[in-house]
C-alpha cells in the first residue's frame, strides 16, 4: 500500500533515495486490544522481522485503530516499536477506524469505477464510519462485495489522495510521518 502511495506522490516532493523502507499494514481482528500487533511482543516482533531494511532504512507501521483512539494507542505502540529497533527510524500510524475509511474520504474519485455508482458521494465523517469495507460493499451492485484481498491495492492505486487528505486527518498524519521518515538522515 505505501509503495502505491509513494509512486503517486501522496506527499510533497519525496526525495529519491537509496534508503530502503518498509510499511506494514495490518487489520486487527475484532476490536479493542485483541490484534496481533497490539498483543504483548506483537509490534516488537513485527519491526524486528524487518531485518532486510538497509542501514539507513526506516520502518512505518500502519494499522487500523478500530474502536481505539489512535492518538492514545499510537504513542504506546511507537514507544514499544522504537525500543525493539533503536537502530532504525520507526513510525507508527493508526488509521482511525479502518484504512478503508481513506477510500470513503475520496469516494467521488472512485465513483463510476470498480463497480461503484457514478453518483457515489463520500459520507460526512468518513473516518467515523464503523465498517468502511461494508460501506464500500453497500455501494456496489449485488454480487460485487468489496473484498480486502482483491480490492485494497487497486483502490489504493486509484483514489484521489489529495481529496482524501482534506477529509481524513489520519491520512494526513500518515503522509506527514512518511515524509519525515523519507527526508530524515539515517539513525
Amino acid at each position: 500500500m505505501a509503495r502505491s502511495l509513494r509512486s503517486r506522490s501522496c506527499c510533497t516532493d519525496w526525495p529519491e533515495s537509496s534508503r530502503w523502507w518498509t510499511c506494514t499494514h495490518q487489520n486487527r481482528p475484532g476490536v479493542g486490544h485483541e490484534g496481533p500487533l497490539v498483543a504483548p511482543n506483537g509490534i516488537e516482533r513485527e519491526v524486528e522481522s524487518n531485518s532486510w531494511v538497509g542501514p539507513s532504512g526506516s520502518i512505518l507501521v500502519l494499522l487500523d485503530a478500530d474502536d481505539d483512539c489512535p492518538a492514545e494507542l499510537a504513542p504506546a505502540l511507537l514507544n514499544r516499536a522504537q525500543s525493539a529497533r533503536p537502530d532504525r527510524r520507526v513510525s507508527v500510524v493508526l488509521a482511525k477506524r479502518e484504512f478503508e475509511a481513506w477510500f470513503l474520504a475520496s469516494a467521488q474519485s472512485l465513483a463510476g469505477r470498480f463497480s461503484f455508482p457514478a453518483d457515489m458521494e463520500a459520507p460526512d465523517d468518513p473516518e467515523g464510519v464503523r465498517g468502511a469495507k461494508e460501506w464500500l460493499s453497500r455501494h456496489r451492485p449485488a454480487g460485487h462485495p468489496s473484498k480486502e484481498t482483491v480490492d485494497q491495492a487497486a483502490l489504493a492505486s486509484a483514489f484521489d489522495i489529495g481529496q482524501a487528505r482534506e477529509h481524513s486527518p489520519w491520512l494526513g498524519k500518515f503522509c506527514r510521518e512518511l515524509e519525515a521518515l523519507l527526508s530524515s538522515p539515517s539513525c
